[in-house]
Order: C-alpha cells, then structure tokens, then sequence
C-alpha cells in the first residue's frame, strides 16, 4: 500500500507493506512503488490511498510565514488525476502489478487551514471568503473522480476500498459530508480510523481471494 498522510492509519492493515509520503501524489507514490516492487516476482496487488494532494495546493508566500491550502477553480481538476491514474496503472502494470485505486474522501478548507493556523504554521488566511466555493467544487469534482474510480477498479477486476463512503454521506438525492470525521479537516478521527482499517483489510482479503 502506497498512501499520502492519512494512509499512516492503515499499520494495523494485514499487507506486506504500508509507505506513507506526507502530501505524497499519485506521481511521487508511483516512483517509490517501482522502487520497492520491480524486483518482486510473486502475483502484485498495489493500493493507492490518496488523491488530495494530487487536487489541492499548497500556497506558500517565500520569507513570509505562511500557508494555506487551496483549490485553483479553473483548473480541470477531474481530467488531470484521470491522467495521473492512467500513468500510474501503466508503470504498475510494467512491473507486473496490478492497481488498486481507493475512493478519495473529502477535507474541509475551513477546518484544515484555521488548524494550521491555530498551530501556529501561518500567520493569517488570505483565502477564507474563497472557503464556500472551494470546497463545493472539490465536492464535486470527487464525486466524479470516485465514480471514475470504481469503474476502472471494476475494469481491472478488483474490489474498490470505498473510504469515502465513512464521511460521504447519501441523503435521499444529496450527499452531506460528516466534516466532524476529520480531526483537523484532513485526518480521520479514532473511530474513522478504526473503520478505515477493517474496510480495508476486507477489500484486501477480497482481492486477494480474486488474485
């Protein structure tokens, strides 16, 4: 398994691996997965835990202590990690792996940025007014991409780890999103973690089964 921050939950996962890269992208996992597994000959399943890192940005102003994540609205957000995936199926299957994408769950900008700010790790939030709008639009675009997600695992013949589906909550025809999952607006809390990781180690034991 190859994950971004909230990836480090999974330890208690029975696989043969967890690699954790603290805002690692779906690029950056790539690289560190052909580096572990290309001399690995048994049968390959690779999960990928990430997705936020690959949509959000990190503004930074250089010599000014200050940071706030951010989501570029013009950007097409859905398009770029559709494109990021397909290199990283690609070089898998290149060294005999096949992928496995997990849904990607949602952070909450207002929650995240006033935690790091209340840390200490940004002096002020440039940005709050565009909160609203950022984060109906990242809603929205992992809406699509979790759609896109499941149809390519379900192409691949494996079983998607639905994490999302923890905070990603469907009501009738609308979906809330349970932010008070999210300690600091990006990490899972105790019990999310907890159910992360038997979600987890039952889609891997189903894959598994299927290898």
């Amino acid at each position: 398994m190859f994950a971004s921050s909230r990836g480090s939950i999974m330890s208690p996962v029975d696989c043969k691996q967890v690699n954790i890269i603290p805002g690692g992208t779906y690029d950056r996992l790539c690289s560190l997965a052909e580096k572990r597994l290309h001399n690995v000959v048994h049968p390959k399943i690779v999960y990928f835990v990430a997705g936020i890192p690959d949509i959000c940005s990190l503004v930074r102003i250089k010599n000014e202590k200050y940071e706030e994540s951010y989501l570029y609205l013009e950007k097409d957000h859905v398009a770029l990690i559709k494109e990021a995936m397909s290199d990283v199926e690609k070089c898998m299957k290149n060294i005999g792996c096949k992928v496995v994408f997990a849904t990607i769950t949602t952070m909450s900008f207002q929650k995240w940025n006033t935690h790091r700010k209340l840390i200490g790790k940004t002096v002020g939030l440039k940005y709050e007014s565009d909160y609203e709008r950022m984060q109906e639009r990242l809603n929205s675009i992992l809406y699509a991409v979790n759609t896109y997600i499941v149809q390519r695992n379900l192409g691949n013949g494996v079983v998607t780890p639905f994490l999302h589906a923890f905070v990603h909550k469907r009501c009738k025809s609308k979906i809330r999103y349970i932010y008070s999952m999210l300690v600091d607006g990006v990490h899972p809390t105790q019990a999310l973690s907890a159910s992360w990781a038997r979600h987890m180690g039952a889609t891997i034991d189903k894959n598994e089964r299927n290898l």
